[in-house]
């Protein structure tokens, strides 16, 4: 069986994923379902929080850039083929 998949095909399947994964929580009891948090340590949390400060100080150097107006994007798309 030779079926290419179209992109009609690929949107209702990845329209139907999150059911398909739900399904089988669905039929788990109540006391499965929720998932144990995980358990850091001290040192953990801490590097944890440093992480999450240096991303929110290159978030805002990001915000801060000035970018013209009549800049190219670093991509091209294309409908061509390559052969």
């Amino acid at each position: 069986m030779n079926r290419r998949i179209t992109r009609r095909s690929l949107g209702r399947l990845l329209a139907a994923a999150p059911a398909a994964l739900a399904a089988p929580l669905a039929a788990l009891p109540p006391a499965e379902k929720k998932a144990a948090a995980p358990v850091f340590t001290e040192k953990e949390r801490k590097d944890i929080a440093r992480g999450q400060s240096e991303l929110k100080k290159a978030m805002a150097a990001l915000h801060k850039a000035q970018i013209p107006i009549g800049t190219e994007p670093a991509f091209v798309f294309s409908t061509a083929r390559k052969k």
